[in-house]
């Protein structure tokens, strides 16, 4: 099968979200990153481990991990098996078995990152799929990466640096950006730098959804859908 390994970067703390953290996963280069939300209480634990304080119970699983894979003789390996629509998936897979173990990301990174165990990725999840539009993005993204002179705006080339839902039933989808993104029954994203001035990058690619449906899943596995086909929810 073919994936792609990722190594775990770090960690940051999102605080205007209140116990919401990010882990951030990356390939070898260092040229693809994933951002994936995690529970803040346990972020602080693995933040812990990556600093090197290791705790009693993080011992422990190492050692249970050592002795499981030493007397087995299997090999374990963490998965990511799906990023669609904002919503990660992982899993243990006994690799000479072919059992899989599905588990909550950040329990599954944890356990990575304690018991020595690598994680993938299948490259498709890293691509952009479509047609010649999605070609043409692409394109585009990659030429940003190549051209920029720092990792910070390499990565951002990839950055969603905007969101945002079209509320006025007045505005029409005519071309022109300023009016298209605020159509009701729309919502609008950018790739690229943000308007926080937190993420610089070389591009800012609008993008027009019509009739979205925008689910919102919260790190403790609730979600809740805030449009459906273009109609609010709330």
């Amino acid at each position: 099968m073919d994936k792609t390994r990722l190594y775990i970067k770090g960690v940051t703390q999102l605080r205007q979200f209140g116990n919401i953290g990010l882990i951030v996963l990356t390939d070898a280069d260092q040229t693809k990153h994933l951002s994936m939300p995690c529970n803040m209480d346990r972020l602080y634990d693995l933040e812990g481990f990556f600093k090197k304080r290791h705790t009693s119970v993080d011992a422990l699983i190492s050692v249970l991990w050592t002795i499981i894979r030493d007397h087995t003789g299997t090999p374990y390996e963490v998965h990511v098996t799906d990023v669609s629509r904002g919503k990660y998936r992982m899993e243990l897979q006994d690799v000479e078995k072919s059992i899989a173990y599905k588990l909550e990301p950040t329990a599954a990174i944890t356990l990575a990152a304690v018991a020595d165990l690598p994680i993938y990725i299948s490259p498709q999840l890293f691509d952009i799929q479509g047609d010649k539009e999605a070609k043409r993005l692409l394109k585009d993204i990659t030429a940003a990466e190549k051209q920029s002179a720092t990792d910070e705006y390499r990565r951002n080339a990839r950055n969603i640096g905007e969101l945002g839902i079209g509320l006025n039933p007045a505005a029409n989808i005519t071309g022109n950006m300023l009016e298209d993104e605020k159509a009701f029954r729309t919502c609008h994203f950018a790739i690229g730098e943000n308007y926080d001035g937190d993420a610089p990058a070389l591009i800012h690619f609008d993008g027009i959804v019509c009739s979205p449906t925008i689910e919102i899943e919260y790190p403790d596995g609730t979600s809740f859908v805030l449009l459906e086909k273009g109609d609010l929810k709330i």
